[in-house]
């Protein structure tokens, strides 16, 4: 794996939080900030991929109306429970 340089612009605030993370931790700033970077990617990649997975899901005909969904949850909890909506098809929603 090469290595390649990447300048960022920190507020001061964050450049100290930075600093005393990297003392406590005996830990680079370098080390730190890509960890961090990383760990954001693959959360960020991670959500752009389950928000197009749910997007083909719904062009698809299969999902679960806000209005079941809704009607659900708010029967959590109560006497008057109900099971968990099946997913509507282009065919059962017309």
């Amino acid at each position: 794996m090469s290595d390649n340089t990447v300048f960022v612009h920190l507020s001061d605030d964050t450049k100290r939080r930075l600093d005393r993370l990297s003392q406590a931790t005996d830990r680079s700033a370098t080390s730190i900030t890509a960890e961090a970077l990383e760990a954001y990617l693959a959360q960020q990649e991670w959500q752009i991929a389950a928000i197009d997975d749910a997007i083909r899901l719904a062009e698809s005909g299969e999902f679960v109306s806000h209005e079941a969904m809704k009607s659900w949850l708010t029967s959590w909890g109560t006497a008057e429970e109900t099971s968990a909506p099946r997913p509507l098809t282009r065919k059962t929603a017309q």
